[in-house]
């Protein structure tokens, strides 16, 4: 017998890695959850939904621009838990930024004149 705790966020997997399509999350027990815990802001729950939908807003915008393996990657971390955008908003930017750092940790150290290698003087 299948498992539907595991048939519906596969299928949300796959919809969304397949077709390319932004999926949708009901945001609202996260944002709940939030606002239990928030004794600081009075309409925190009003507050969380409308960063929600701005994360959501920027992702429809830059859907396309996130490489198709991170949004797969993101999404299927997600779904062992009540998704967000926020949070896969931030997943896609984090491995964006990653894989910048990856392109640019590539270059060599420059030499400094007068050392015979890096990390090394030329009194040693």
């Amino acid at each position: 017998m299948t498992n539907p705790v595991l048939v519906v966020p596969l299928a949300l997997l796959l919809i969304a890695s397949s077709s390319g399509g932004l999926p949708t999350f009901d945001v609202r027990p996260s944002c709940r959850a939030a606002a239990m815990g928030d004794v600081t802001t009075k309409d925190a729950m009003q507050s969380c939904m409308a960063d929600e939908q701005d994360a959501h807003d920027k992702l429809v915008s830059e859907w396309p621009k996130f490489n198709a393996a991170d949004r797969a990657t993101c999404l299927g971390a997600m779904m062992d838990f009540e998704p967000t955008y926020t949070e896969l908003l931030t997943c896609l930017e984090m491995g964006n930024e990653a894989s910048g750092v990856a392109l640019t940790s590539v270059k060599k150290p420059r030499r400094r004149a007068g050392n015979s290698a890096p990390g090394k003087s030329d009194a040693d």
